[in-house]
């Protein structure tokens, strides 16, 4: 089994052990093999020379889905899985435990192979050091904004969703009077781009049905965009060397969530089907003490609620979130919650009201790993008993 002293990986080595355990008090020898990023070795050839009972693939890095943040390429591993899957599914019991919700084995005939989803994976690359970081209780009301989009990273979806906040004047304009939120972006990614759907297509063939009203908006955005008219705003965590997560957040962005109160959470990918790989961004939120808006795949929102996270659902349109073409679901996401996104009153209000939530979902990551413990044990019990 694949350890390492890296600290972003400390309490996922624990759960694996834990793993470990539960099948070894059955009697069932099995080993564990890992994905952590791109570069991990493909295992499938010492998983068909094992004499193992079972092989057992754990999935909980970020880069375990695909290396480009827009492709819908197969992970190696499960590519090399899909390849050899006639002799595997005959010869070998796999299972493999994942972050996703979704995953590239789902609808194959593969008996033999099975999949148990792993609340919070990803996340707990962070959680000791952020378990020591207080929350953002208290919040700067005499701000003039009340949301906050970091996009410290150019992804191609959160470039889109710029475009479309600028579009809507939200985030800085011409009119200060207009600027509800912070929108942390430059315009290097369209300098050389004349139109937003230049840069759609740069990353995704083809574009999907849009109306008149959708074009229109985007345009806008675009060129608010190419101009610079977002205050020629850096993102606010740009820094010059890379830093560790929770540091990150402790030092370079605590005082971004002090003067807001909801969140662009925008997550690593968008476009793949294959579900979400939670990291840092919504822990994040969680500790800014931020209501979360989820700019990530489909089915985002629906595993962070999963996990025992409230996200206010009584106040914000997660409706989003089911929608499974990608422009459609940015302006959803933004159209159906506008009147929050811009009136700062109502806001502050929500957020008031809700302190005491927001505090329970700080109480909710802080006990992320003996929860994630107790929630997969029972699956792994049940997966057991039907099948040794």
């Amino acid at each position: 089994m694949l350890k390492t002293d890296d600290k972003f990986y400390k309490a996922i080595d624990t759960v694996v052990d834990e793993i470990k355990k539960k099948f070894d008090s059955k009697g069932i020898r099995c080993k564990i093999y890992q994905t952590r990023g791109p570069d991990t070795e493909n295992p499938v050839d010492e998983i068909a020379a094992s004499d193992h009972d079972l092989s057992i693939l754990v999935t909980f890095d970020n880069n375990s889905i695909a290396v480009d943040t827009s492709s819908s390429k197969i992970h190696p591993v499960y590519e090399g899985i899909r390849s050899r899957l006639n002799v595997l599914a005959a010869e070998k019991k796999i299972l493999i435990i994942t972050t996703k919700l979704n995953d590239e084995l789902d609808g194959l005939p593969t008996p033999n192979i099975s999949r148990i989803w792993f609340p919070f994976g990803g996340m707990m690359m962070d959680i000791d050091a952020y378990k020591n970081i207080d929350p953002v209780r208290i919040k700067n009301f005499g701000s003039t904004k009340h949301w906050i989009s970091l996009n410290r990273c150019h992804n191609h979806h959160r470039v889109m969703m710029a475009m479309l906040l600028l579009g809507h004047d939200l985030g800085l304009s011409l009119d200060e009077k207009k600027n509800t939120g912070n929108l942390r972006i430059s315009p290097e990614p369209v300098e050389k781009i004349q139109s937003w759907q230049e840069f759609y297509q740069k990353e995704n063939c083809e574009l999907p049905p849009i109306t008149e009203h959708q074009d229109r908006i985007l345009t806008r955005g675009f060129k608010k965009l190419k101009n610079g008219i977002n205050g020629g705003q850096p993102d606010g965590n740009v820094i010059t060397k890379l830093m560790y997560n929770p540091v990150n957040f402790d030092q370079r962005l605590r005082y971004l969530y002090q003067d807001s109160l909801i969140e662009f959470v925008n997550g690593t990918t968008y476009y793949n089907p294959a579900g979400y790989p939670y990291c840092e961004k919504p822990l994040n939120s969680i500790l800014g003490m931020n209501f979360p808006l989820f700019v990530g795949n489909a089915g985002m929102a629906r595993g962070i609620r999963l996990m025992g996270f409230d996200i206010f659902d009584d106040i914000f349109n997660h409706g989003y979130d089911s929608i499974t073409d990608p422009i459609q679901r940015m302006f959803t996401l933004v159209e159906s919650n506008l009147e929050l996104l811009k009136n700062r009153d109502l806001a502050q209000a929500c957020w008031i009201k809700c302190v005491p939530r927001l505090l329970k979902n700080v109480q909710v990551a802080r006990e992320m790993l003996p929860r994630s413990l107790a929630m997969i044990m029972p699956e792994l019990d049940r997966y057991i008993e039907k099948n040794f």
